[in-house]
């Protein structure tokens, strides 16, 4: 199955072969990023200034580690002198060397946080709302955002996350293959803002993975960029029976802690985007974080589908 899968990746990616019933994001080949459009579930990707998220209930967004500010992280008691992540030392540095509690909310100073703004305009807004608080999984550049006030229902509707196999799906790597994926985000690259105000969306070929990360050829850009400044943060969106879902997030490319994680049987092209899995078990032998249990921890109401991460 694995062979198979892997030839049918091959054949995606080159055009030969497209998801039957996939909608906008197949019907660009080439897969050039465009305009998105401004509604309500749409709305659910937003601009955090310096990166891109996902509103996953109205109180939560889901971001990369590393779009939290280092200066308004928490700071760490001096008596915590524990080793975190000796296993995954890249990730770790990836995320900003983390030592905070993952099921643990950490508050932000009002007085010095940040803010999502929601909608799809860069410049125009129709909402500003303030961050009330962090949490960061251990050893993945990945985390969460907790809002100061429930954005407005008739302005975003959440996503659902991706935490375990559906029970009707073959396996994992035919369901990436088979379900439609795009790309949203607010990346701007060397772009000035004025010059691409609104949020950017565009199909994404899924490569391969491994047991830390998913690869993936997200859109091209005018100038042939894949991955730009501000694209950070941003969700791989999965379409299966009808529902949108978000099943990795974006924190850039490459390919660390290769010794544990493992190497992609196809190799990575250059230009790619690596993703950190929502349905992310612990992983043997280090103290990473099962992302799966941690998002189902803080948002239960954005597990899809409804059975136990394990699923």
């Amino acid at each position: 199955m694995r062979i198979l899968c892997l030839v049918f990746t091959v054949l995606v990616w080159s055009g030969l072969c497209l998801s039957p019933g996939a909608a906008e994001p197949l019907q660009r080949p080439n897969g050039q990023a465009i305009d998105d459009r401004v509604t309500v579930d749409r709305n659910a990707v937003v601009f955090l200034g310096h990166c891109s998220g996902t509103m996953i209930t109205d109180l939560v967004i889901l971001t990369a580690a590393h779009c939290v500010p280092q200066k308004l992280r928490a700071a760490r008691p001096a008596e915590d002198t524990a080793q975190h992540c000796t296993a995954l030392p890249q990730q770790h540095e990836l995320q900003g060397n983390a030592w905070e509690d993952p099921m643990e909310w950490q508050l932000i100073p009002i007085d010095k946080t940040f803010a999502v703004a929601l909608g799809g305009e860069r410049n125009d807004p129709r909402q500003v709302i303030n961050i009330r608080a962090y949490s960061i999984a251990r050893c993945a550049d990945i985390a969460l955002l907790q809002i100061v006030r429930r954005a407005p229902p008739a302005l975003v509707t959440p996503m659902k996350v991706l935490t375990g196999l559906p029970p009707d799906a073959d396996g994992m790597d035919t369901l990436l293959l088979s379900a439609p994926l795009r790309y949203a985000g607010w990346g701007l690259g060397k772009r000035k803002p004025d010059e691409l105000p609104r949020r950017q969306t565009g199909r994404v070929s899924y490569w391969d993975r491994n047991d830390c990360l998913l690869f993936t050829l997200p859109p091209e850009r005018a100038n042939g960029d894949r991955i730009v400044k501000g694209d950070s943060g941003s969700p791989l969106i999965m379409t299966f029976q009808d529902t949108v879902f978000v099943a990795g997030v974006l924190f850039g490319s490459g390919l660390p802690d290769a010794d544990i994680c493992g190497r992609p049987v196809l190799r990575v092209p250059k230009r790619h985007g690596a993703y950190t899995p929502t349905f992310r078990r612990a992983l043997p032998g280090t103290d990473a974080t099962d992302i799966a249990a941690w998002i189902a921890h803080f948002a239960p109401e954005a597990v899809w589908p409804q059975v136990s991460p394990a699923g």
